[in-house]
């Protein structure tokens, strides 16, 4: 069990090179890992590795995300596309 999403329930997980992002069944999303070309969408000040899931600011109703190998991406139910990482 992570320990930062243990009262969570997890639709999907996907996996980037170095970073993990995991999607609630609420529709939020939190990254952890590598942040070197700010994937984990944490913001600026984010540091270059987080060890412990971090709910992504901003984002909401998300359905769907991708992991790559320096960069995320999502979709909310309105059918927009997200991303960020390089």
């Amino acid at each position: 069990m992570i320990s930062g999403l243990k009262d969570e329930f997890i639709k999907v997980v996907c996996c980037g090179f170095q970073h993990t992002v995991a999607l609630t069944i609420q529709g939020t999303v939190y990254s952890w890992g590598s942040n070197d070309s700010c994937q984990l969408g944490l913001g600026p000040m984010a540091p270059n590795y987080v060890r412990k899931p971090k709910q992504i600011p901003h984002l909401k109703d998300i359905v769907k995300v991708s992991a790559g190998n320096e960069h995320t991406c999502a979709i909310n139910k309105n059918q927009e596309i997200f991303s960020w990482g390089s």
